[in-house]
């Protein structure tokens, strides 16, 4: 059977190669600097062009091009398909130099190049002496290292074979699907005689000759009428939709992710135009705010297809954002935001799904937030990452910590694996990138763990960050699919939403299982702790964004003179929810998207600095003045939060004072003392004035000379709290060496190289006070410092230590233990 199988694979690919036939070499090709502003419509004048040669290279760090050409049809080419097709010879769509290109036809944004798509038509009738001005506005980065170019620019002009191309497809899906069973499978052997039968009626003695061509159409009738239309409905449907998944940020700043979805959007409306049954969704809000911005033809061409019921406009949030260290209240003005876009800007159904293949980790919140915004279904590739425990259900019940349920499916699409391939075992991960090919359609099926409760399973295919969504083969690929061909299932063009609906309607409920809880992602785990400032801001734009609502809310209903600034809030929001997308606020991304990240955040705080001082000042005009008329002194206590607190606060002699504020507002009060004892006493200290012990009125503590508390006993139980022969407030340095992804992962092996930080330049009694005490300890480890304030109270057992540090090390992690004796 192996002489067939390689008869009809040399024959395969001899037909491939005439797919384009008459190519004719543009020589004369012209090249200009470009910066980073687009239009929809391209002029040649006031650009610097000059003569750029075939083998010649492009490309700078983070720079932008013009190419120019002026075709003319020959005569060959008369009444036939012709395109101009590129080649830059690139191969790697992950290396940040990948080059991706708008074309422009006479003048007019037409097409959209990449690795993945290397052509424009320019006529399907072609008129011989008929011209073209072609223009390309080119993108390429040399953030891998090189900062030269590494890209060629050969175009050329070529007919568009579709009897060769036709046949191609249709060779190509039975011998792939085929080609991946044992050789004594009969439908292996079956799909192999009818692709004998056909390529014994090619007349291949003249390739590329008006009989050959004539043959192949021959031999696809052949095809279509023995194989293709006798071919049984295979049980199983992979539910297959369009998608191009692109990081908001990541290895590229956010001005290049605007043109990525200006590029990518108009792939998939181009396409959209040849191949009728072609659908496709994009789940990112984000995404469709900077096209409308940048290009408001392509947006209103995808408003169109969304009206058709063609263009999927689903997802639900305002974009993927990390699901771990964002807020709950976060999370749920991404749904706000982002349906309210779905809706009113781009006309789109309610949202059902939340659509997240990219994330590390999903909280337990979740599914309460989803239910309550009337999204009642789920959707994830990542958890199929994990490390080293198979995630065991594709198809389940996920229940949140307060017991509410989403249905939730993961996409299980992955290469076919045969039996006996070493290379696959032990690996699990499945992709959201898929290629809709035989490969991919059985894989998802033979991934999916559920086969006793449903038979219909998702697939999402099509490249992403640029690689510009599915392709003109994908889509070809897919209209064979559908045939069951060989033991492949049938794949079905569906919207997710659609999908979600048969799924709930035929799966097998008394089979379904439920997971309780988070849906932890063994991967990445480094995530929680990379770029830590850029996660302090987001936590301090949360509490500032919500402060500032509060107090504006409550100025509008005490001043009706006072203007609720509603557009600034929600540029405030809307910049949080942009940096918190899952590889923004995770620490994934180069450095200047950090530089961006920091700008933004400081735009906020100053925005919201300026909206919470007006609110205030209109609060305190309305609630002061008849304590002024009495001439009397007090303050008011803001708490934004939902439920009383006493708290100390410090008055005009800087003095501690103790304050108890009502929930969510403002309180005006006096400052009262507890009283004059200090906070610490029995203190205890050694002649350096290092303290050893004290009581305070909650606990007696303990340290040694490092700094670490060796007792901490509650008084109020009487018992110890710090596990016998452990110590509290221990700093630890872990060799941080990944054997992958620096910036995502924390290697199981990191345990078994570490330093205690045991430097102390400083320790001492910082401050002991009536209401409050505090230590103060300054530690070094090799070029860093680390200085912690250790503050006890009286009017609470809570102990804060707020510690600060200038870590200069690279490639190593520092952590603090506290090993109490508690079972929680």
């Amino acid at each position: 059977m192996d002489t067939v199988r390689n008869r009809i694979k040399a024959v395969l690919e001899a037909v491939e190669q005439m797919i384009y036939s008459d190519r004719q070499p543009v020589i004369s090709v012209k090249i200009a600097k470009a910066d980073y502003h687009f239009e929809e419509e391209f002029h040649r004048e006031g650009k610097d062009f000059r003569d750029f040669g075939r083998n010649e290279t492009w490309g700078e760090l983070d720079q932008h091009y013009f190419f120019l050409a002026d075709v003319a049809i020959p005569e060959q080419m008369e009444g036939h398909t012709v395109r101009a097709v590129l080649n830059t010879g690139a191969t790697d769509i992950w290396n940040t130099d990948n080059p991706q290109i708008m074309a422009y036809v006479n003048g007019r944004f037409a097409a959209t190049l990449d690795m993945n798509h290397q052509f424009i038509i320019l006529s399907e009738h072609a008129k011989a002496g008929e011209t073209y001005e072609l223009a390309f506005y080119a993108y390429s980065s040399a953030y891998a290292g090189t900062f030269t170019g590494t890209n060629f620019f050969r175009l050329e002009l070529a007919v568009y074979r579709e009897e060769a191309a036709g046949l191609y497809y249709d060779m190509q899906a039975v011998y792939e699907a085929a080609d991946l069973l044992p050789e004594d499978n009969l439908s292996r052997i079956e799909g192999f005689k009818a692709l004998e039968r056909c390529i014994n009626l090619l007349d291949l003695r003249r390739p590329g000759s008006a009989e050959c061509f004539e043959s192949m159409k021959m031999a696809a009738q052949d095809l279509e009428g023995t194989y293709y239309a006798d071919r049984r409905p295979n049980p199983v449907t992979v539910h297959s939709i369009g998608h191009t998944h692109i990081d908001v940020a990541w290895k590229w700043p956010l001005r290049q992710t605007r043109q990525k979805a200006v590029r990518s959007f108009e792939t998939v409306l181009n396409l959209m135009d040849r191949y009728p049954e072609y659908r496709f969704m994009s789940s990112q809000t984000q995404l469709y705010e900077f096209v409308k911005e940048d290009a408001p033809g392509v947006f209103a061409r995808i408003r169109e297809r969304i009206k058709e019921g063609r263009w999927e406009a689903e997802g639900a949030m305002w974009l993927e954002p990390d699901c771990n260290i964002s807020s709950g209240e976060s999370l749920i003005r991404h749904i706000i935001y982002g349906r309210r876009f779905f809706e009113q800007e781009l006309g789109a159904e309610k949202n059902e799904v939340l659509w997240l293949p990219d994330v590390f980790g999903y909280s337990a919140a979740l599914p309460q937030i989803l239910q309550k915004s009337g999204i009642p279904y789920f959707m994830t590739t990542k958890i199929g990452w994990n490390e080293f425990n198979r995630f065991p259900h594709d198809t389940f019940l996920w229940k949140g910590i307060d017991g509410t349920e989403v249905l939730t499916h993961l996409i299980s699409t992955r290469n076919y694996q045969k039996p006996g391939d070493l290379k696959m075992v032990g690996n699990h991960s499945t992709t959201y990138n898929g290629l809709q090919n035989a490969s991919q359609l059985m894989g998802t099926w033979q991934r999916y763990q559920d086969k006793d409760v449903s038979t219909e399973v998702l697939t999402c295919y099509g490249y992403g960050d640029g690689g510009g969504g599915p392709t003109e083969e994908m889509l070809e690929q897919s209209r064979r699919l559908e045939h069951s061909i060989v033991e492949c299932p049938a794949a079905r063009q569906t919207g997710v939403k659609e999908f979600f609906h048969i799924l709930e309607d035929k799966m097998d409920k008394k089979r379904l299982a439920v997971w309780d809880g988070e849906l932890y992602l063994e991967f990445h785990r480094g995530t929680y702790t990379s770029m830590a400032q850029n996660k302090k801001y987001n936590r301090k734009a949360e509490f500032k964004n919500g402060e500032t609502e509060l107090y504006a809310a409550m100025a509008s209903l005490l001043d009706q003179k006072y203007l609720y600034p509603q557009e600034q809030l929600e540029h405030s929001w809307k910049l949080l929810l942009l940096n918190q997308f899952h590889d923004i606020l995770p620490g994934s991304s180069i450095k200047e998207v950090y530089e961006d990240s920091a700008a933004q955040y400081e735009e906020i705080f100053a925005a919201d600095e300026e909206m919470m001082k007006t609110a205030k000042k209109s609060i305190r005009e309305k609630l002061f003045r008849y304590r002024a008329e009495k001439n009397e002194e007090v303050c008011a206590v803001w708490n934004p939060l939902s439920f009383a607190r006493t708290a100390l606060i410090r008055n005009a002699e800087g003095s501690w004072q103790k304050i108890t504020a009502g929930p969510s507002g403002v309180t005006v009060c006096r400052a009262v003392n507890s009283g004059e004892d200090n906070c610490f006493t029995e203190l205890v200290m050694e002649e350096n004035g290092r303290p050893v012990s004290f009581k305070t009125p909650y606990f007696t503590v303990r340290f040694d000379a490092n700094a670490e508390i060796t007792s901490l006993v509650d008084i109020r139980e009487d018992r110890e709290l710090i596990q016998k022969g452990r110590m509290g407030n221990r700093l630890t340095v872990y060799e941080d060496r990944p054997a992958e992804f620096d910036a995502w992962n924390i290697d199981e092996g990191y345990l078994e190289k570490s330093w205690d930080v045991i430097d102390v330049e400083e320790f001492k009694v910082l401050e002991n006070g009536p209401e409050t005490a505090a230590l103060h300890v300054r530690r070094r480890f090799q070029d860093s410092m680390i200085e912690q304030t250790i503050r006890f109270y009286r009017h609470t057992a809570r102990i804060d230590f707020q510690t600060r540090v200038d870590w200069q090390e690279h490639q190593q992690l520092l952590r603090v233990s506290f090993p109490v004796d508690i079972l929680a």
